[in-house]
């Protein structure tokens, strides 16, 4: 509720520069576009002000930008007025509801793929906060441009050629990731924001012929509706809302992340030639199916990672909205357990086995008479059986990661002497359990 009202008034802001500037094809795609790369500098705005100001002055400053672009509207607003009966108007452009289903269900794939876009490029990129701001800046800034550079003469190729290239290049983003993965492991980046702006202009390259074409659509299709922009714009952000709720909730949990990109491509292409007039386009379906089939399972860890994982082999991955969970095997038969990739949690290594143990029996030894211990995090149970030697003890560990309390039980139970027997697991965020405490 605390976002819907600024939201809302966000969104009836796109309708009301329309009918007061007009609604010719053109002139929309550039208020769309503008206002699209707009939001891509946003995006960028926490890179610079998180670490020079901290949260809570940046968020007064980002109110600050807001509030000098109200001034600057209400001082130029004289200069234009409203064509009349605007209301009369969209109602007469409203496009058929077939249309704008479509074009929800475009807006919904949108969300979908960028979504899963961030699951998979946010892991094999540098590990910090700031990757998500490069992905979401990365995926307005080619909507921004597509809209803006989109074509002023309207042909009928332009509905065949869009649909195929953005399910086309969103396959060709799943086929590059390995490769993309590979060389962020090899290279060496002399500062953060050297790495961040190196791995967001490559990130750009991959993504950009997608978010381009996303762009193009509104305009062409605003011109082929005769004037119906505004009830598009809306129908996919409401569908771009569904989403992104379907995607974190039901698709990525269900499917995993690849072939959630490959089912939203399927979606761009299939609702894309809906406004294709030619039959033979949707010969396209059939070839897209074949590549894509290959793509929906995610690589090796091996093959995204051929340094750090070379010649391992996976046995066990869940995936769901919070993490994703890898349980390799080493060649020299060490399993190690991954988060998201890239940060090892635990691993069967000797060594490793006997400092984890140690960690439950330090603190238990140094105490009198220990009744009960409480593991934040679980990982692959091994500290947990270092606590099994104390009889009577009161064991529960808390984990978030569903993946490592099920690898805990199976995968790793030889080593943890199946300590998760004599233990209660509570799948929960640390901190808020012990702040429920």
């Amino acid at each position: 509720f605390l976002l819907l009202i600024p939201a809302f008034v966000m969104g009836a802001g796109f309708p009301l520069i329309i009918s007061a500037l007009g609604s010719e094809p053109r002139r929309l795609g550039i208020i769309y576009g503008l206002n699209t790369l707009g939001a891509a500098f946003g995006a960028l705005l926490p890179l610079w002000l998180l670490p020079a100001l901290g949260w809570a002055l940046s968020v007064r400053v980002v109110a600050g930008i807001g509030l000098l672009g109200v001034t600057l509207l209400l001082l130029i607003s004289w200069r234009y007025r409203v064509v009349p009966e605007v209301g009369r108007d969209l109602r007469v452009a409203r496009p058929r509801l077939v249309f704008l289903c479509a074009y929800a269900g475009i807006g919904a794939a949108s969300l979908v793929l960028q979504i899963a876009w961030t699951r998979l490029f946010g892991m094999v990129m540098l590990r910090t906060e700031y990757v998500l701001s490069l992905i979401l800046a990365s995926f307005l800034l080619g909507i921004g441009l597509g809209s803006l550079l989109v074509p002023q003469r309207h042909r009928q190729a332009w509905f065949v050629i869009l649909p195929i290239a953005a399910g086309g290049f969103s396959l060709l983003s799943l086929w590059l990731l390995p490769e993309f993965s590979a060389w962020v492991e090899r290279t060496e980046f002399v500062s953060l924001f050297a790495a961040l702006r190196t791995q967001g202009l490559l990130l750009i390259l991959v993504t950009l012929p997608v978010t381009l074409v996303l762009g193009a659509w509104l305009p062409l299709l605003h011109k082929r509706s005769n004037g119906g922009g505004v009830w598009l714009y809306g129908a996919n952000s409401l569908g771009a809302a569904l989403g992104a709720i379907i995607a974190g909730t039901v698709l990525i949990p269900g499917w995993g992340s690849a072939a959630t990109v490959v089912l939203a491509a399927l979606l761009l292409l299939m609702l894309g030639l809906t406004w294709a007039q030619s039959r033979a386009a949707w010969i396209a379906l059939p070839i897209f199916v074949m590549v894509a089939w290959p793509l929906a399972n995610l690589p090796s860890v091996s093959t995204l990672l051929p340094q750090a994982q070379a010649g391992s082999r996976d046995l066990y991955v869940y995936e769901d909205a919070i993490s994703m969970t890898h349980v390799v095997e080493q060649q020299d038969g060490q399993r190690v357990l991954l988060t998201d990739l890239q940060r090892m949690d635990a691993s069967t290594e000797p060594t490793a086995v006997y400092v984890q143990s140690n960690q439950a029996r330090l603190p238990l030894l140094l105490h009198e008479q220990p009744r009960s211990v409480l593991f934040l995090g679980l990982g692959t149970g091994i500290s947990v059986a270092g606590s099994l030697a104390f009889p009577g003890l009161d064991r529960m560990a808390v984990e978030l990661s569903q993946g490592a309390i099920n690898s805990a039980r199976t995968w790793f139970a030889p080593l943890n002497q199946n300590a998760l027997r004599h233990t209660r697991v509570q799948r929960d965020d640390a901190r808020h359990y012990l702040s429920a405490e």
